[in-house]
């Protein structure tokens, strides 16, 4: 089953957000929470986002944090960020595409800024490590003599194929911080 992890914030004198990755940073500034499609059962941890990794071996099952802690049913989760699209300020309050979920058995039911995030402002100050924590990022840029702010971080989960019998196929998940 796949899912579209969409993004949406208010963004003030901030031209673009981004997650700050790349070859050396594949730790992303977000964690969910996952749900088993067997067994509805809510996982306890909280996972972290690495792109581009298949997070479960299935040769290496007994050693892998991705199976259900209720049923014992396993899944590889992939993460990739090819369908990632830069917030803007022309996003404003629109969700816009960043990563792509894809899972047999578990799917994504909350999700968790954090830190890891990268912006350019008005003026072309480039920021990075930006910690989205708290739900809201404020700072001032002398350059352009301006308060800058990140508010009203949202994220939404889409299913984008339902092949899984008991997944939530057609509903959207949306967190505001």
């Amino acid at each position: 089953m796949k899912h579209l992890l969409k993004i949406s914030a208010h963004l003030t004198n901030i031209t673009d957000l981004e997650l700050d990755v790349g070859v050396n940073n594949t730790n992303v500034g977000l964690y969910w929470k996952i749900q088993c499609v067997g067994c509805k059962h809510l996982q306890t941890k909280m996972i972290t986002v690495i792109l581009d990794v298949k997070w479960f071996d299935m040769k290496k099952a007994h050693s892998n944090n991705m199976m259900c802690e209720v049923c014992k049913r396993t899944s590889a989760v992939i993460v990739s960020s090819g369908k990632s699209i830069r917030l803007t300020q022309e996003h404003n309050g629109i969700f816009v595409p960043l990563m792509e979920i894809n899972s047999n058995f578990f799917e994504p039911v909350e999700c968790v800024f954090s830190h890891g995030w990268k912006a350019e402002t008005m003026s072309g100050k480039k920021m990075n490590n930006i910690d989205l924590s708290a739900g809201e990022f404020y700072d001032y840029d002398v350059e352009c003599q301006c308060s800058i702010s990140a508010t009203n971080l949202k994220a939404m989960f889409e299913v984008m194929d339902a092949k899984v019998e008991g997944s939530s196929a057609g509903k959207h998940h949306v967190w505001k911080k």
